[in-house]
């Protein structure tokens, strides 16, 4: 058996029972499965992009609703802030103005003290400074006047 008589074999073989016909659209057959097949793989991929954006838009409408919910609770806690400050903003002054007072009531006091007779009876002023310093006293004592009388 020569080459071309095997060759010929075999050609007589896969021509009536279509073989020749399969082995051409075999490479055709196997170029659309892989076609097909990407296809697939494409819608798969496609639909599971979709559904994130889908999601990833959920999530950015959620995000803005929570946005305008802490923009809306921020200006309320501002203007709480604001009128505390004010509040004790107002109480300061009223503190500084009550302490001013004290001191000069203080001051009032202590100036008194020092200016006070030692003696009862007021003919003779004996302040606890000023011992060369002669002040009459304009005081007069009624229960003594009362006495006397």
């Amino acid at each position: 058996m020569d080459w071309t008589s095997i060759i010929t074999a075999l050609i007589a073989a896969l021509v009536p029972t279509g073989g020749l016909t399969a082995l051409v659209t075999v490479r055709d057959k196997k170029t659309a499965a892989f076609i097909d097949n990407v296809k697939g793989i494409t819608e798969q991929w496609q639909k599971m992009v979709d559904e994130k954006q889908e999601t990833i838009e959920a999530k950015r409408a959620e995000v803005a609703r929570m946005e305008q919910r802490l923009d809306s609770v921020e200006n309320k806690y501002e203007s709480q802030l604001k009128v505390k400050d004010e509040k004790i903003d107002s109480l300061y002054k009223t503190i500084n103005h009550l302490r001013n007072d004290l001191d000069n009531e203080r001051t009032a006091r202590a100036v008194a003290e020092l200016m006070k007779c030692e003696k009862t009876s007021c003919t003779d002023r004996v302040p606890p400074f000023g011992q060369g310093q002669q002040v009459q006293c304009k005081l007069i004592d009624r229960r003594n006047n009362e006495d006397k009388q």
